[in-house]
């Protein structure tokens, strides 16, 4: 639109040269009255805040005083290019217009749909927080139990064991050919050790287990020698990020 409002004083500036041109011709070669009315041609093509049409009226106007053929059709030109420049920076307000409206429209969508992401992710850390602090407030032994419920859920046949003569092992799981040796560890703070993974391992084992699998599952998480220790080992190692996955799948708590 810059561009046409340049083209438009350019036809204006064409339309002055023209008719100052007309101006000097008149007054060194025809008469004095002619260069009056061209004068007053270009007084009226400078008024301000006039509307194109009115300007070309009113030289219409001058032009039956008195005036060369010349003037006016330098007139009539100028007017007619301008109107045509008046339409194409229409068109283009139009054209802007319709892309700012579709544009408010897409930028208005995208903020529903970022408020809604933000919205769910917010539910989502509310729900993590709750399900944390509700397993965190469980006795050692609940977890236990809680951890058998929801490998319940998950269609095995669970047993918690007892507190002793355990080797370490908190809850059975069977699920056909599937035997999984399970040893909860609910810590607030601090990481399961390697020697947590080598112990499981071998409990595992034992003549009174026979697991094919072993889940060692902690409310924190696993040292970096833990989780080597757990590698090419039939040993999976759940913590809080893990353990909350199957917790929204399994046993959903809100």
């Amino acid at each position: 639109m810059a561009t046409y409002g340049a083209l438009q004083q350019g036809i204006k500036l064409f339309v002055t040269f023209g008719l100052f041109f007309l101006l000097i011709y008149n007054i060194i070669f025809v008469n004095s009255r002619s260069a009056y009315v061209i004068l007053l041609m270009l007084g009226i093509v400078w008024i301000p805040n006039v509307h194109p049409l009115i300007k070309f009226l009113l030289i219409l106007t001058t032009a039956t005083i008195e005036t060369s053929p010349g003037a006016f059709g330098t007139v009539v030109f100028g007017y007619v290019l301008y109107r045509m420049i008046a339409e194409l920076i229409k068109t283009d307000k139009q054209e802007a217009k319709r892309v700012a409206k579709e544009k408010k429209k897409i930028a208005n969508r995208e903020a529903r749909a970022l408020a809604k992401e933000n919205n769910e992710r917010k539910r989502s850390l509310d729900q993590e927080k709750f399900a944390y602090d509700y397993v965190m407030k469980l006795s050692p032994h609940d977890f236990e139990r809680f951890i058998g419920e929801l490998f319940k859920n998950m269609g095995y046949v669970t047993r918690v064991t007892r507190y002793t003569g355990d080797y370490g092992i908190d809850v059975i799981a069977e699920k056909e050919d599937e035997k999984i040796a399970i040893q909860c560890k609910k810590y607030d703070e601090g990481n399961v050790s390697a020697t947590d993974v080598q112990k499981l391992l071998g409990a595992m084992r034992l003549k009174g287990v026979k697991a094919n699998k072993a889940i060692l599952i902690t409310t924190s998480d696993f040292t970096v020698q833990a989780k080597v220790q757990a590698e090419d080992n039939p040993i999976e190692l759940w913590n809080w990020k893990t353990l909350y996955t199957m917790i929204k799948k399994f046993k959903p708590l809100i």
